[in-house]
Formats: structure tokens, C-alpha cells, sequence
């Protein structure tokens, strides 16, 4: 029997990288578990049934709780994963992706939260992927910052609204091996005018661990924080960046 026997686990952004491995961790560990993503398509991880949601639709955030309560019954766990970023200096970045940035990282959040909270009798526990680009300043990314520093504080507020029945706590990665990682490295590496190699040692040497962090690190934060074990634990935004960030 899995920590998370018997519970219905919803998660976004789950097709691929960091999302189908937190994912694919709660199935392990016995939870009956929805990935939601723009589309259905892929390979989803064993245990998992996959829903096309787009976050930043309170509509489509609604059929995707509808979906998981009427197949397992009601959601447990939500971890708000979906994410994106764009690099682009400030003084050339455009509205729309300004916009776009902040609707699906801390909108996304927002509705997939009010979601949550709104089911009869909600329990459980809410983890937001954030990051500690969240925490401190990284040049190029301004709108994701914001917006992870906005979901920190959103982590907060909602963990006074909702307690005690339901628990709310963020993760913040550091620089994490996925897809997504391998993209911001060639947009930064562009921006800078400097070659791949170049921007992933500088990152690289910002890591006192002197690694970046697994997506199983991550995902084993984020199943620790919706888990019994954290019974005592909400409102915090645990670091996962190999000592990146310390507060």
C-alpha cells in the first residue's frame, strides 16, 4: 500500500518533464491520479489518465475536476505544475507574452485552486510547483518571476483560507533536468549572445551542490508536502535548488 492509497491526485502540465514525473510518482505510490495538459496525446506514466485542459479556461479547469471526481471521486490532491516562460529583455518584450506568462503560471493556479476549494467538503492538499526564480531576480525571465513570486504569495494567502481542512504549500526548484531547462538555456544563450555551454556553467556554478536538481527530487518534495508526513506543514515554499536559494 502507497502513501497515497485510496486518493484521487489531480495534476497539471503533466505530459512531459517535471509534471508526468510528479505525476507518475503519485501513481507509485497507489493514487488515483489525472494528468491535465493542453492535449490528451503522448504517452502518459502507468496509472495515469490523461485530460486535455488548458488552465487559464475556468471552463476546461472545471470539466477536468468533473472528470476526476466522476472517474475516482474527489480530488485529494491538486498540484498546480503547469507552467511556461518566455526570455525576452524587458524594454523588448511584448504585452502578449507578458500576458501570457502571468495567465498560465498564476491564473492557472488561481482557477485550478478555486476548483479545488469549491468541491463539497474539500480536504486534502494543494502543491504549487514555483520556483526560486520566485525568490530572487533572473534577467530576461521578468514576467516568470513575477508570477512565481506571486504564487508564493498566493500559497500563503490561500493556506490561511483554507485551513485546517486543507493544506497549501509550494515547491521552488532550482534549475531542474528537463525539456523546458534545455529551451530556457538556448533563449538565454541567444539573448546573451553567448553559446549554450557557456550559460549552462554559469548556472551551473550558482549551485553549491554543484548539480542541477533531477525531476525525481522535485516530484519526491512535492508527494513529501501532500503527504500524512507533512500533516503539520502549510503556507511554506520549500526549496528544492541544491542550495541556490536559502530563504
Amino acid at each position: 500500500m502507497g502513501r497515497f492509497a485510496g486518493r484521487v491526485a489531480l495534476v497539471t502540465g503533466a505530459a512531459r518533464g517535471l509534471g508526468r514525473e510528479i505525476a507518475a510518482a503519485f501513481a507509485r505510490e497507489g493514487a488515483a491520479v489525472v494528468a491535465a495538459d493542453l492535449t490528451a496525446d503522448g504517452d502518459p506514466a502507468a496509472g495515469v489518465v490523461p485530460v486535455a485542459c488548458d488552465v487559464t479556461d475556468a471552463d476546461q479547469v472545471a470539466a477536468a475536476m468533473a472528470l476526476a471526481t466522476e472517474r475516482f471521486g474527489p480530488v485529494d490532491v491538486l498540484v498546480n505544475n503547469a507552467g511556461i516562460s518566455t526570455v525576452s529583455p524587458v524594454a523588448q518584450l511584448s504585452e502578449r507574452d507578458f500576458d501570457r506568462v502571468v495567465d498560465v503560471n498564476l491564473k492557472g493556479a488561481f482557477l485550478c485552486s478555486r476548483a479545488f476549494a469549491a468541491q463539497a467538503g474539500a480536504r486534502g492538499s494543494i502543491v504549487t510547483v514555483a520556483s526560486q526564480a520566485g525568490k530572487r531576480g533572473v534577467a530576461n525571465i521578468a514576467p516568470y518571476c513575477a508570477a512565481k513570486a506571486a504564487q508564493i504569495g498566493f500559497t500563503r494567502a490561500l493556506a490561511l483560507e483554507l485551513a485546517p481542512a486543507v493544506r497549501v504549500n509550494a515547491v521552488c526548484p532550482g534549475i531542474v533536468e528537463t525539456e523546458l531547462v534545455t529551451e530556457q538555456v538556448r533563449s538565454q544563450a541567444d539573448a546573451r549572445g553567448r553559446s549554450a555551454d557557456e550559460v549552462r556553467d554559469g548556472w551551473l556554478a550558482e549551485v553549491p551542490l554543484g548539480r542541477f536538481q533531477p525531476a525525481s527530487a522535485v516530484a519526491a518534495a512535492v508527494l513529501f508536502l501532500a503527504s500524512d508526513e507533512a500533516g503539520e506543514i502549510t503556507g511554506e515554499a520549500l526549496n528544492v535548488s541544491g542550495g541556490m536559494v536559502m530563504h
